[in-house]
């Protein structure tokens, strides 16, 4: 016999009941460190397993994105029994845009159906891309109609194409003025490109149609898979390329560069041609700090810059392949900059190279 925290008596086998059906619980307890567990007393142990009320409010038990259904199904457990469990505006946004499970979204819907009033929750829903509990929000007439606003916005900054199709067909109202305002502060990603595209295709909007912040993006996008072919499904490397176009005045030129050549398998050919045209001409230089060994010869035959300035962005290397690209190039007529701001000094059997001075050995 144990005493809870209410000080009622509760039987041992009422309390692994309750752990029983608790699935957050199970999972700590599968889970749980054995060395850890060794370490301390059987009072202790049960102490911290059995700790239910660890999580009391409903923003809470939603907010952990490791394992969000496991605590949606704590929260369901905690009202099922009659535990009294807070709810804010913002947690029942949070039951919109993170509980896909459509029973659960359910059940938690008529348990705090007079809660459902923000401005938000359709913009929420649309985030995570459920049509059917979309649908049930937007037939919701009691104790509100929920506002449809930031809705399309939402399924096209996620590239929900599906939730987009289904606001056209359920004829909600395509917000021009917003969709033309704020496109500049929604973090571009490819699955809204391409969401954007399908947009234009099925939706005659000059927002979407004539808005050239997009446009731009998008030519940008297509120049870079042409460089990047492979990387079509590499979701994670586009969408960095895509952040950094979007705030190059903040990354530079250097540093979307350097992201650019990360890629081992990068065309080099279509590269040097999109560093030899427009502004970039001005500053293709700069890849001789990072091009592989092997696609020098290429770059070397290519580049069509002040040849000075690029050993002076190769003098800055310092990876193994440094001695190699310098000689190389050297090889090719590329001088060693007399009077160098370069602070790094390269040395091998064949070439001496300091700040002020040259010299073959």
């Amino acid at each position: 016999m144990i005493f809870d925290q209410k000080r009622k008596m509760t039987t041992t086998k009422e309390l692994l009941l309750h752990i029983y059906r608790n699935r957050f619980l199970i999972d700590t307890i599968k889970h749980h460190n054995r060395s850890d567990q060794q370490r301390r007393d059987v009072g202790c142990c049960i102490e911290r397993i059995s700790r239910y009320d660890h999580w009391y409010t409903a923003e809470q038990m939603l907010s952990n994105k490791h394992d969000q259904q496991a605590h949606t199904n704590l929260l369901i457990d905690k009202l099922k029994r009659g535990i009294h469990v807070p709810f804010t505006e913002k947690s029942i946004a949070m039951i919109c845009r993170r509980v896909d499970d459509l029973e659960q979204f359910k059940y938690l819907y008529q348990v705090k159906r007079n809660s459902f009033l923000g401005g938000d929750l359709v913009q929420s829903a649309c985030k995570a891309g459920n049509l059917q509990i979309i649908k049930l929000l937007l037939d919701q007439e009691h104790p509100i109609k929920l506002s449809t606003e930031g809705s399309y916005l939402s399924a096209l900054k996620h590239g929900h194409q599906h939730v987009l199709q289904f606001l056209i067909d359920h004829r909600i109202m395509f917000p021009i003025d917003e969709m033309t305002s704020q496109f500049k502060l929604v973090p571009i990603s490819f699955g809204m490109i391409k969401a954007a595209k399908w947009l234009k295709a099925n939706y005659r909007s000059t927002s979407i149609e004539y808005n050239q912040y997009l446009d731009s993006l998008e030519l940008a996008l297509d120049d870079f898979l042409v460089r990047h072919p492979h990387q079509l499904n590499n979701l994670s490397y586009i969408n960095r390329y895509l952040k950094g176009k979007m705030m190059l005045q903040g990354l530079g030129i250097t540093e979307m560069l350097e992201l650019e050549m990360e890629d081992q398998q990068i065309h080099i050919e279509k590269t040097m041609d999109a560093m030899n045209t427009g502004t970039n001409a001005f500053t293709s230089y700069r890849i001789f700090k990072h091009v592989r060994l092997e696609d020098l010869p290429t770059v070397i035959q290519m580049f069509s810059g002040e040849r000075e300035q690029a050993m002076e962005y190769a003098m800055m290397r310092e990876d193994s392949d440094a001695v190699s690209v310098i000689m190389l190039m050297r090889d090719n007529d590329y001088p060693i900059p007399l009077n160098s701001f370069t602070p790094y000094t390269i040395k091998s059997e064949q070439v001496c190279y300091t700040r002020t001075t040259r010299r073959t050995l």
